[in-house]
């Protein structure tokens, strides 16, 4: 009990980490846009993702005796592939559209739309004949309570930037609910590695169809490309693979929508974005719902 406890905390550890970088990257994604398109920016990222845990993870097998042209390197790869290639899927989907949808909003708003998988994880995982708990329920309310405020409008109008971050929500979901099918039984470096190498092809090709990059607009958003690739693709996405391993969805995708907090205060701090009082108020339903879904419960299915 004692190991299990241990292991769910650091989980949690590596989760907050993540949502944590995630937050400041909005500034960065936001900013970066300003020389590059989506889909450049994306394929940047994701290349330098890709490369970094390329190297990690060789350097890791390196370690325990294993040969970069060996049997057994070459197997654990091999036993990667299908889960980074689901990963790696779901996560061009949700972040190219988030990408573009950020085009039109800013980022404190775009982290708060982008939590919103924490209701499309459990209502998913209902799906799949996965229950949670009644505070998980509750705390999944708050939240789209909270997201209501936040960006719908009079009349139930939503702007194109807001639909367009909802709907990269569910692929985020997809995402999320991949990582914790994958994760229990490999190597999160390596399924890191696939899975950023997959949307960084598939970006480049959306990049190619629609858009016209030059050396100097890749320059321009040299910094942002960087901390966005670095920092957030290839050390967070790696904290979320670990994270899950030993964490439930439902209970992983609201630590991870912590995000949402971090975003609006490097938003205001950094981009002077401000909020109206029926958005903060918003803001702090979805906060408090994460705090709820943290509080112990019993009998769980997904525990």
């Amino acid at each position: 009990m004692i190991i299990l406890n241990t292991k769910r905390a650091l989980s949690n550890l590596y989760l907050f980490t993540a949502s944590f970088i995630w937050g400041t990257a909005f500034v960065a994604q936001r900013v970066g846009m300003d020389d590059v398109g989506p889909f450049t920016f994306c394929a940047s990222r994701y290349f330098i993702g890709s490369v970094v845990i390329f190297i990690v993870a060789v350097l890791s097998d390196m370690r325990f005796g294993m040969s970069l042209a060996g049997a057994e390197m070459a197997a654990e790869w091999r036993s990667s592939l299908k889960g980074g290639l689901a990963c790696g899927i779901a996560l061009f989907l949700a972040s190219s559209m988030q990408q573009v949808g950020m085009q039109y909003t800013g980022a404190g708003k775009a982290g708060f739309i982008t939590t919103l998988y924490i209701v499309f994880v459990p209502i998913i995982g209902l799906l799949m004949g996965k229950r949670s708990g009644l505070l998980k329920w509750l705390a999944v309310v708050m939240s789209l309570c909270g997201l209501y405020l936040l960006s719908v409008k009079d009349g139930f109008t939503i702007e194109l930037g807001d639909a367009i971050l909802i709907v990269s929500s569910l692929f985020w979901s997809a995402h999320i609910l991949s990582c914790n099918h994958f994760t229990k039984d490999g190597d999160p470096l390596k399924l890191s590695c696939i899975q950023f190498a997959v949307p960084c092809v598939m970006s480049l090709i959306a990049m190619s169809i629609s858009e016209s990059p030059t050396a100097e607009s890749l320059r321009g958003a040299m910094w942002p490309i960087f901390y966005v690739g670095f920092i957030s693709t290839g050390i967070a996405f790696t904290c979320q693979m670990a994270g899950q391993k030993y964490a439930d969805p439902v209970n992983a995708s609201l630590i991870m929508s912590l995000e949402s907090i971090f975003a609006v205060l490097a938003g205001y701090f950094l981009l002077q974005e401000t909020f109206t009082m029926r958005e903060i108020i918003g803001c702090v339903l979805m906060f408090v719902a994460v705090v709820i879904s943290q509080l112990p419960q019993k009998n769980e299915a997904y525990l």
